[in-house]
């Protein structure tokens, strides 16, 4: 049993360590001409994965795994490197790619294989982080002096924004399906978590006495899951509804990192740098697991299913592999 806290409250939840619960099966895997690694990074809710491989020519490329467990490899034309981050339900892709010149540009790929590539307007670089299921993107670019938020919309349109109030950087890092976006700003040293309404006003939102607090993901429902940094220099998990409420929560009373969340409030993540996790949101209840033979396992996101995709490292000692690989786990 560990203890999860919350604002003025104490709660306390069970845990259960595993590899396999009840049907619950990890799948690994890697793209054919795989060589040096394999970082998933999104699912959708068909089981659609994008992510990251070192391709047979040490190149990192996009990659897509469908549910029959086939690949697609993918790149920008011309491109030195091209990197898959996020998915929605409709198949589109976004990400980044390098070229000559080194920089990070953005690019949609549609269902249909067609990328289309773009660049904020005035910027040194751009990333994208996610997509929403209308199509629209958000991320940040390099706005000079700062970073600086970005919604690029379906027809294409690009709406930068910053916090208000002087901040020394604002990096988006989710959008949900109305628009509304969640990310964390610095400023002095301090990361603060806000929340961009589609109308562009903003909402901020801390933890007292924190050192930080950096939202992963909003959902339409107005849940927003993150990170917070607690005055030890800890980082703990928090969610927060739609009233404003904050509940805090860690595992083993040590390092504990969300990544992801569903529409039902699942959230993943990993802890003590090396165990994955799912918080139950209305069960109250945490499990951990692993994949077998592995020395860390790293979640970084989750579908309405409950599918969870990530990377994992492999004990050398029994393995071949000494790097990331890819792993699914299905409930």
């Amino acid at each position: 049993m560990f203890t999860l806290r919350s604002a003025g409250a104490v709660i306390i939840l069970l845990v259960a360590s595993q590899s396999h619960v009840g049907a619950a099966e990890i799948t690994t895997f890697n793209p054919p001409d795989e060589l040096t690694g394999t970082w998933p990074s999104g699912i959708n809710g068909s089981g659609v994965i994008v992510g990251t491989y070192g391709n047979s020519v040490n190149v990192p490329a996009g990659f897509l795994r469908f549910p029959d467990g086939t690949f697609v490899e993918f790149g920008v034309p011309g491109a030195s490197s091209t990197r898959g981050i996020a998915i929605n339900a409709t198949g589109a892709v976004t990400g980044e790619y390098r070229v000559a010149d080194g920089e990070d540009h953005g690019y949609v790929r549609s269902a249909q294989g067609v990328i289309t590539t773009f660049d904020v307007p005035n910027s040194a670089s751009t990333t994208p982080v996610a997509i929403n299921h209308e199509g629209e993107i958000t991320g940040y670019a390099n706005g000079g002096s700062e970073g600086i938020g970005f919604v690029r919309h379906a027809d294409g349109k690009i709406d930068t924004f910053v916090v208000p109030g002087g901040t020394d950087g604002t990096y988006p890092l989710s959008i949900d399906s109305d628009g509304e976006v969640a990310g964390w700003y610095e400023k002095y040293g301090y990361s603060g978590a806000f929340v961009r309404w589609r109308n562009g006003s903003f909402k901020l939102f801390a933890l007292r006495d924190d050192l930080g607090t950096k939202p992963v993901r909003i959902t339409p429902h107005k849940f927003i899951a993150g990170v917070r940094e607690d005055k030890s220099k800890v980082d703990r998990g928090f969610i927060r509804d739609p009233a404003g409420k904050i509940t805090t929560f860690e595992i083993a009373n040590t390092t504990t990192l969300p990544t992801a969340m569903n529409v039902h409030n699942e959230i993943t993540g990993y802890f003590g740098n090396t165990t994955g996790f799912i918080r139950f949101y209305n069960r109250k209840r945490i499990l951990t697991f692993s994949v077998i033979n592995s020395v860390g396992t790293y979640p970084t996101a989750i579908n309405g299913k409950g599918d969870i995709v990530g990377s994992f490292v492999g004990n050398f000692a029994t393995s071949q592999y000494a790097y990331e690989q890819g792993f699914l786990r299905t409930p």
